[in-house]
């Protein structure tokens, strides 16, 4: 990372210690697998990103340093009285303030979440800077991969994007504001029709402020709101829990990758099989979650 890209009274540098044991590096391995060019990028243990806060634009970008569980943070802001805020949402971006233990205590009752906390004991949920962002990537990632949702993303960046201070070198753009989306183009980007209509009335609805991202909103609430859009379901819903919310308890069973990660003797369990044994994993099944994606990346 290169903090003397720009300097003076908009620049700012500080360490965001972590509450208990956190795999930076892995989160971090989630963040860059999902990057959207122009609006992210990730170097070698650090990430980087275009932000926007109350009228005024610029960047952020954290590191780590391996063998600390604390991040670097850099942050080039025109406003000095927002960066407390700005490092509160990158907190919650990176699950830094999560007391684990009792959450570990839980998880380790079911004998494969406990052999996965063996491998990783600083298991985090990641959010996300723009809840919008989030949500687009989302109904985007329905039923394909994450790179190609990465792909399909990245061109609706490029197409409806904003221009951004950003770095001067990759960090170029704003992700598209809801109004921008309400009645774009979308089926050339590569996406089934139903799917770009689902994007646009998401959009609308966002922009109507039909629905609204409030982490203080019950996740039963907030999932029963985003299944009343058209082509929005409840993989996307509970999802969307995770990583807008920070519900420790979304979880959203009919994930094929969850089905993977516990599969026996080849045989993957049906959604339905996996809701019911997660039910023992409450309150804190995002959690669980994560250490099954986890297992498949190992």
């Amino acid at each position: 990372m290169r903090g003397d890209l720009l300097s003076g009274d908009t620049f700012h540098r500080t360490r965001l210690e972590c509450s208990g044991p956190h795999d930076l590096e892995v989160l971090l391995g989630f963040l860059a697998g999902r990057a959207m060019p122009g609006i992210e990028a990730c170097e070698a243990r650090a990430y980087r990103r275009t932000i926007e806060l109350e009228g005024d634009e610029g960047w952020l970008g954290v590191s780590v340093t391996p063998g600390e569980v604390a991040l670097q943070l850099e942050i080039d802001f025109p406003d000095a009285a927002v960066v407390p805020v700005i490092e509160e949402r990158v907190r919650q971006i990176f699950d830094l303030d999560t007391e684990t233990a009792a959450i570990h205590a839980h998880l380790r009752r079911d004998p494969l979440l406990g052999r996965l906390l063996e491998r990783h004991p600083g298991v985090r949920v990641p959010g996300g800077w723009n809840p919008f962002e989030i949500a687009v990537r989302t109904v985007v990632g329905q039923q394909v991969s994450v790179a190609a949702a990465t792909t399909v993303t990245g061109r609706i960046v490029e197409a409806y994007g904003r221009p951004a201070r950003g770095d001067g070198e990759c960090l170029t753009r704003h992700f598209p504001r809801p109004e921008e989306l309400a009645a774009a183009d979308l089926a050339p980007l590569g996406m089934p029709g139903k799917r770009a209509e689902a994007i646009r009335g998401l959009a609308r609805a966002v922009a109507d402020g039909q629905v609204v991202f409030d982490r203080d909103m019950p996740l039963a609430e907030f999932e029963a709101m985003m299944i009343a859009l058209p082509g929005i379901g409840p993989w996307s819903a509970a999802y969307m829990g995770m990583r807008i919310l920070g519900e420790a308890d979304a979880f959203p069973a009919s994930d094929l990758g969850l089905r993977i990660a516990l599969a026996e003797d080849g045989s993957r369990p049906s959604a339905a099989a996996v809701a019911e044994r997660a039910e023992a994993w409450r309150p804190w099944r995002a959690y669980a979650a994560r250490l099954l994606w986890t297992s498949l990346e190992d």
